[in-house]
């Protein structure tokens, strides 16, 4: 199997939690943010808050698309305040799946502290220079 971006994360915290019981004989992670807390830190600084402001852009007009459907489960209008892909995560997606706020939904989501427990072979690829997903030789310590 082969996850790219936010797919790799999933891909990797999946084969983490499923340790020897996943079907997959082997798998590679491309730019994955496997430290999603810190990829969301780093999406908001610097040169990479333009790509945060305009995916917060985009996901507030989808809200605004579906706001039949979210107010639901939550006020559309929530997203009007939000900037920033963590406004959003911290005001809408965190609260929708019972998450206190963004870090605590980010810190769930990581795989990183996974690695330790994946079964199969497992290639992960990052650009040392990627501004929000880069390579981290940390990630190897956790790795079995």
């Amino acid at each position: 199997a082969i996850g790219v971006s936010l797919g790799a994360n999933i891909l990797v915290k999946y084969l983490g939690e499923a340790e020897k019981e996943s079907p997959l004989k082997a798998a590679v992670s491309l730019a994955g943010p496997l430290d999603t807390l810190r990829c969301g830190e780093l999406l908001n600084a610097g040169f990479s808050s333009i790509y945060s402001l305009s995916i917060a852009s985009r996901l507030k007009a989808y809200v605004h698309r579906h706001a039949h459907m979210i107010s639901q489960i939550m006020d559309p209008n929530i997203a009007n305040d939000c900037r920033t892909v963590w406004d959003f995560d911290d005001k809408l997606t965190a609260p929708a799946f019972g998450y206190s706020g963004a870090e605590e939904y980010y810190r769930s989501a990581s795989s990183c502290g996974k690695l330790g427990t994946v079964a199969v072979p497992l290639l992960c690829l990052n650009s040392e220079d990627d501004p929000i997903a880069p390579a981290n030789p940390q990630y190897a310590d956790n790795a079995s």
